[in-house]
Formats: structure tokens, C-alpha cells, sequence
């Protein structure tokens, strides 16, 4: 799968985030119905990553491992695998 950005900035869509404990990540969203994880930065850039499987999704929160790294998850899983747009 190839990975595509925008090059301009879009709405940020309607989704509910959750606080994340992480240095990087602030918050994360998922839309079930479309297969779009929602990712907003510290600092406040949000990014939507297309076609992430419900299963990645949940393993994105570590089953309540003490040593997950969400950020570090995003990083190694999720970017420069899925279509993703910058809002």
C-alpha cells in the first residue's frame, strides 16, 4: 500500500478523540464505519490514516502493557503504511 498526504490542509472531521498517555500523541480517534484512525500530535497536528483495520486499532492501545509506547506504535505501524491526510 502506498501512502499519499494532501497538500493542503482539510477540516478536521467530526470524530471523538481520547487522551493518550504519550509524549508524542495527544489524543486518538477511530471511525469503525469508515476504517479511520485519527491521530492529533503535541502541538496539535491531526492527521487521518485511511484503511487501518479494527484489529490495529486496538493493539494501537497496548492491551494495558506498562511498557507500550503509542507513539511509538503510530511510528512503526501505522505511518507510511495507510493513505493518511493532514488537517
Amino acid at each position: 500500500m502506498t501512502t499519499r498526504e494532501t497538500s493542503e490542509m482539510t477540516e478536521v472531521p467530526i470524530i471523538q478523540m481520547s487522551p493518550v498517555k504519550s509524549s508524542n500523541v495527544e489524543a486518538v480517534g477511530y471511525d469503525a464505519a469508515r476504517s479511520v484512525l485519527h491521530v492529533r500530535f503535541r502541538g496539535g497536528t491531526h492527521y487521518s490514516y485511511e484503511g487501518v483495520p479494527p484489529d490495529l486499532h486496538a493493539a494501537l492501545h497496548g492491551d494495558g502493557k506498562p511498557d507500550h509506547s503509542i507513539g511509538k506504535f503510530v511510528h512503526e505501524n501505522i505511518k507510511g503504511k495507510f493513505p493518511h491526510r493532514k488537517h
